[in-house]
């Protein structure tokens, strides 16, 4: 019997589109009741989490009837990782809780100006307050409290509520009880806007706020290969200001061992050195706000430089910055007039597929000055996918690579790995070698030749495993699915809700998903569909589907995983089909061969993608013996799939012999072998 799927709060709170507190006093209440402890925290059941889920959606949960309207209950959360500072964490979740009780029309500008208005008082930037007990907001317009050289800041809030009632004002009260601690250089305004902007209907902009460890450390990266000590730096996409933040401390350390005073080094960062642009006009009074909060002199607010502007825009390459710094947005969609209009200016609106994050990097190419730095966070797609080779090499004329971090999967329901690098606009020297940092490895590539070509192919591959690949690319026998394979995407339903059900009858059958997909054999699930392919939204040709023999994989993952099938079945869109036509090569042997260890490197290597796109297996290099050769390796493969599934034991035997047959026909030397079997110990998905 299987057991039931459990959730951490965390998990919960996700699922449910509430905060952990909210959680917390459900179980008080009784609402949650199968509930346990663990060692590592609260567990809760899969089939109440489901129930309690499908309450909210429908608004049958008295608790959250009266925001049905907010389709933000489903995803409201704090955005973990952000800060590291559980006080702010916290706090950003008791504020989510108040944020429900306001107007959606008013209470994000209002919350954010209080708490700025508190962590003001916190740093004792603001004084005589006659009464605590009510909120700063409420005391400042009835004009019983001075904000001084921070009134402006507020008021610019403020203007973006043209009508604002007092008695919303005065639903502010609960803050009062709440503990505001300022923390020094970090964004708790930022991430509190970010955990209300998720409670509405959020534009999906591609704008994904830096979580502060990456900020930090790619700013120190930066430092290391800036000479300037009094650099022009911009953030062109700065959002609530964590570059800037960070980028102004450090200036600050910088100028104040130069013998300046305190204030004279604030004047010339926030006068002459930072800049700051974002379209979100919250988010630029936010940036204002947090340098506000840094600043010894408040004077100096009024002279801060950052602007509510459309960056891509703000064409002038006569301004040039020694370090343009910025996360910018990813797959922001333009409508058509608007490309159109980029492509006076920018050529990668048009060759670039008009991804946002290309022609921000062109804009940064046209600003920086010579010898200055570009410092981005994208997703590492970048260097990896053919839509963007022209950006690359756009980059690749006007400068070089200095320093490339693989970051991995940072941000939170982005399913795309990301990186950070650090560029140096030069045109005049190159720099053959690239530093690549990884969470366990540091070591040096040389890419050019990688970022000239369309996939990118094994940009980031280590000297060894460069290496490997050319002994593999050097094997005998060698051929490719490209031109000898047909290839069939799964069937996309439209709606899997109403198409996809969990029991067969006589006019639905069976239909197999990407997590059913195992090394070599298929591990069904109860998941059935009507038989009539005119149904749904995309079909292949079904004579795809009812091929005698065929393989099917996983579309999404870092693994190949591949299965053999002969039952004619049908697959969802996590499941793609390939049928190869290779002469003289049987099915179950080009099924090994993509299950090998050799291929999983290859592809992770070569390919690094959480897509096993097409393109990719076209290119990977099967060794494609006699069929002699063949045989012993396909008698492996019946073994495999004729086993029980209980024997993992017996499974990872036959498949490591599989292994060592595959190893000695692609003629892979000893240490090749060894290195081979030492990275892939353990087998996922057998």
């Amino acid at each position: 019997m299987l057991k039931e799927k459990r959730h951490t709060l965390s998990q919960a709170a996700e699922k449910l589109g509430v905060s952990p507190a909210t959680i917390r006093n459900w179980i008080k209440s009784g609402r949650i009741s199968q509930v346990t402890k663990s060692d590592t925290g609260l567990i809760f059941q899969e089939q109440e989490m489901n129930q309690l889920a499908k309450a909210i959606e429908s608004g049958r949960l008295p608790y959250l009837r009266s925001r049905r309207n907010k389709t933000a209950v489903k995803t409201q959360a704090v955005p973990v990782g952000y800060l590291a500072v559980d006080c702010y964490n916290l706090l950003a979740e008791q504020l989510l809780e108040i944020a429900l009780q306001l107007n959606p029309e008013c209470r994000v500008i209002l919350l954010l100006l209080e708490v700025y208005l508190q962590l003001l008082q916190t740093q004792g930037k603001i004084a005589g307050i006659r009464d605590l007990n009510l909120p700063l907001t409420l005391t400042w317009l009835s004009g019983e409290l001075d904000l001084a050289a921070y009134t402006e800041l507020a008021k610019e809030m403020l203007a973006l509520l043209p009508d604002l009632r007092q008695a919303e004002i005065e639903k502010l009260q609960p803050l009062v009880d709440l503990e505001f601690k300022y923390v020094y250089g970090q964004d708790l305004l930022g991430l509190i806007y970010m955990s209300l902007s998720s409670i509405g209907s959020r534009n999906q902009t591609g704008v994904y706020y830096t979580p502060d460890p990456i900020v930090q450390e790619l700013v120190e990266n930066c430092a290391e290969y800036l000479a300037k000590q009094e650099p022009l730096v911009i953030d062109p996409c700065c959002g609530s200001g964590n570059f800037l933040i960070a980028l102004f401390i450090k200036l600050k350390r910088r100028l104040s061992q130069q013998g300046l005073t305190v204030e004279q080094v604030e004047r010339k960062i926030v006068s002459q050195l930072l800049t700051g642009i974002d379209i979100d006009p919250i988010a630029v009074i936010l940036a204002k706000m947090n340098l506000s909060l840094l600043l010894e002199h408040p004077e100096l607010v009024n002279q801060l430089q950052v602007y509510c502007q459309d960056t891509l825009q703000t064409v002038n390459p006569t301004t040039t910055f020694d370090l343009i710094i910025g996360n910018p947005p990813w797959g922001y969609k333009f409508k058509r007039s608007e490309l159109k209009q980029l492509s006076k200016d920018y050529s990668t609106a048009q060759q670039g597929g008009g991804e946002s994050f290309n022609l921000f990097l062109e804009w940064a190419v046209n600003h920086c000055a010579e010898d200055g730095l570009i410092a981005y966070v994208l997703p590492e797609a970048f260097f990896t996918v053919k839509a963007h080779v022209h950006a690359r090499r756009l980059l690749m004329r006007n400068g070089s690579w200095k320093l490339i971090c693989r970051l991995g999967f940072l941000f939170p329901q982005v399913n795309a790995p990301v990186v950070s690098f650090v560029y140096q606009r030069n045109s005049r020297l190159r720099s053959a070698q690239v530093k690549i940092m990884e969470e366990n490895r540091v070591y040096f590539i040389t890419c050019q030749k990688c970022l000239l070509d369309d996939y990118g192919s094994g940009i980031f591959a280590t000297p060894l495993e460069r290496k490997i690949i050319g002994q593999i690319n050097q094997a005998p026998n060698l051929k490719y699915l490209k031109n000898n394979a047909d290839f069939a995407l799964g069937i996309v339903t439209g709606n899997n809700r109403k198409f996809v059900q969990k029991y067969a009858d006589p006019d639905h059958e069976l239909v197999i998903r990407g997590k059913d997909v195992y090394l070599y054999r298929l591990k069904a699930g109860n998941n059935y569909i009507h038989s009539q392919l005119e149904n749904y939204q995309q079909v292949a040709p079904e004579r795809f589907y009812r091929a005698p023999e065929k393989l099917i994989y996983r579309f999404i993952g870092k693994y190949l995983v591949f299965a053999y099938d002969d039952q004619q079945l049908l697959t969802l869109n996590s499941a793609n089909i390939i049928i190869p036509r290779l002469q003289d090569v049987e099915l179950k042997y080009i099924l090994a061969v993509l299950n090998s260890r050799i291929l999983q490197f290859y592809r992770q290597v070569a390919f690094p993608s959480v897509k096993v796109l097409r393109k990719h297996l076209e290119m990977l290099p099967l060794c494609c013996p006699e069929r002699e050769m063949q045989a012993p390796v396909i008698r492996l493969v019946d073994q495999i799939l004729t086993s029980d599934d209980g024997n993992t034991q017996y499974l990872l035997e036959i498949y490591n012999q599989i292994d060592q047959l595959l190893m000695e026909y692609y003629h892979l030397p000893a240490e090749t072998q060894e290195y081979l079997k030492k990275r892939y110990p353990q087998i996922k998905y057998l």
